[in-house]
This record gives C-alpha cells, structure tokens and sequence, in this order.
C-alpha cells in the first residue's frame, strides 16, 4: 500500500489523500481516474492552460535542497517504474513569467555584452567605494609661477590637483 497526497486543486477537488495498491506513480493515476469522475480529463485540461505537476517521493515541504529534490522526483521516463517509497505526492509546479529586466538579462546573459556590462559595473562600484574612502583633495587658487625654461605662456595650475 502506497499513500498518494494530491496538493494545490487538485487535491480540492479529488481529495488529499489516498492509500492505493500500487507500484509506480502510472499505477495511482489510473487508481485515482478509475475512482473518480474525470481525473485524466481534468489533467488534461490543465494541461492544456499550461499547468504542470510534479512527482516526488517525498512531501514538498521536508526537500531542503536541490540534491534533496533531484532525489526524490520522479521524471516522465520513470512514471511506469517502481518505487520503493510508500508515499507519491503529486503538487503543481511553481512557474512564473519573467518581467522585461529578467528576461533582458537571461537574453544578455550567455553572451560577450554580460561579460562588458559586469566589468563595467565592477569598475563603477569599485570607483564609488574608493571615493568614500579616500576623498579628493580640495581645490585651492593657482599660485602664479614663473618659468625659467620656456618663454611665453605661465604655468597656473598645481601639480596633483584635479
């Protein structure tokens, strides 16, 4: 006996829980879908509105990290398999679509112009924390010098002063 959690609307509408005699996570579906009105359909139809649903062997909320969830999924080439598990949780995916910046950066991302835009912003950063900490020195009058060297225009500006 296997305990299949269905989340999100799913579970709503054809209830959380379910203790099935089963194997493998094609197995619950067509238990579930053979105890319902219309449980493939209904997958289908979200399916088609862009829905999708994850397997895992374990519940969403105890993965702690990525090597966790790689672990317990189950991917599309496993469905027909046996588990050893004595849980299948079906929950929907989380998706999202991307905003202009996002997408602007994913697009820039795997290109040359990433790697100009990050040194540039680098040198921008670095140059903002220099500034704070070593501020520039005042500006004074010019002090009037004479040249001994060259004849015609006299030099005005200090040396070192911006």
């Amino acid at each position: 006996m296997k305990t299949v959690y269905l989340h999100g609307s799913l579970g709503k509408r054809f209830g959380k829980k379910w203790q099935l005699a089963i194997d493998s996570p094609m197995e619950a579906f067509g238990a579930i879908h053979a105890n319902t009105d219309g449980f493939l359909v209904y997958l289908n139809k979200k399916a088609q509105k862009q829905v999708e649903y994850c397997i895992t062997t374990k519940h969403p909320g105890k993965i702690k990290n990525k090597k966790d969830f790689l672990g317990s999924v189950v991917g599309a080439d496993l469905l027909g398999l046996k588990t050893s598990s004595k849980e299948i949780h079906i929950t929907p995916c989380v998706e999202g679509e991307m905003g202009i910046i996002a997408s602007l950066v994913a697009a820039i991302g795997t290109s040359w112009v990433a790697k100009v835009f990050v040194m540039i912003a680098a040198a921008v950063i670095i140059q903002g924390i220099m500034n704070m900490l070593f501020k520039p020195p005042k500006k004074k009058d010019p002090v009037t010098s004479k040249s001994y060297l060259f004849s015609g225009i006299q030099n005005t500006q200090k040396q070192g002063v911006p």
